[in-house]
């Protein structure tokens, strides 16, 4: 990914971790929201779990 990378973040999208980061643009500067579900629902200790994964997400977009 090009252009510069903002902190993810977790959302509840119908039950489900999802995981969201705003992206600017190169040739642009417009923001761009890049989003990836973690597959796990939203209860008990899954928050952790969709945090360790939202950590791992974020490397590779960060590359």
């Amino acid at each position: 990914m090009t252009g510069q990378f903002t902190n993810p973040y977790l959302v509840d999208d119908r039950g489900i971790w999802t995981i969201r980061a705003r992206f600017a643009d190169t040739p642009t500067g417009r923001p761009k929201i890049h989003t990836r579900s973690t597959g796990l629902k939203v209860n008990g200790k899954n928050k952790r779990k969709a945090e360790a994964v939202m950590r791992d997400v974020a490397e590779q977009w960060e590359r």
